[in-house]
């Protein structure tokens, strides 16, 4: 595979992502975006999530990643919780398309090879390639984790991305009304 089809590869994948994002945006209860319980708020999953993806994005390590508005230092470290206001859900949507227009121009130009012959982040994989991998999995880890948090607050969860020819790609499809209830009992 070509280093301009792997980029169209990755840059369909990252387009489920942000999908999904979008979506637990524009449907996340005030209670779970905001409120610390026992683990993050939704909203600071979303910080981390769109932070590290602006960070693996980049071809090379201590490249500019993008810091909304909003952002105070640490803000993408999920060990926090006395965050004076939490972002909106529309200043996140804003973060997410300012990451999601970064990660079409970095699959436009899309190359196995490092700029500098190394690998960057060592965790990550020894080529750009591993390092898309790694930055899906961590980004689906962190949506599996909002989702666990939705269903628990008897919210609606996100569905997962199919293919579907009539787009041309992946989409959010109408899926029959999830019954929302108490788990079942294990005997």
């Amino acid at each position: 595979m070509d280093d301009e089809a792997l980029g169209n590869l990755f840059r369909a994948q990252f387009r489920a992502v942000f999908q999904m994002l979008r979506w637990i945006i524009e449907h996340c209860g005030e209670h779970c975006w905001s409120d610390h319980l026992a683990e993050p708020a939704v909203w600071q999953q979303m910080v981390h999530v769109l932070w590290t993806t602006d960070r693996y994005l980049n071809r090379r390590p201590g490249e500019r990643i993008h810091k909304p508005d909003f952002y105070l230092d640490g803000m993408e470290c999920l060990d926090q919780s006395d965050w004076p206001t939490p972002p909106t859900p529309r200043q996140m949507r804003e973060y997410l398309d300012v990451v999601a227009k970064k990660c079409e121009a970095r699959m436009d130009h899309f190359s196995l090879s490092a700029p500098d012959g190394k690998p960057h982040y060592q965790w990550t994989g020894p080529d750009p390639a591993q390092r898309m991998i790694y930055t899906l999995r961590h980004a689906h880890q962190h949506i599996g984790w909002i989702n666990s948090r939705l269903a628990r607050a008897a919210e609606k969860t996100v569905d997962w991305p199919c293919w579907s020819e009539q787009v041309g790609g992946y989409t959010l499809l109408e899926a029959p009304a999830k019954r929302v209830g108490a788990p079942l009992a294990l005997k």
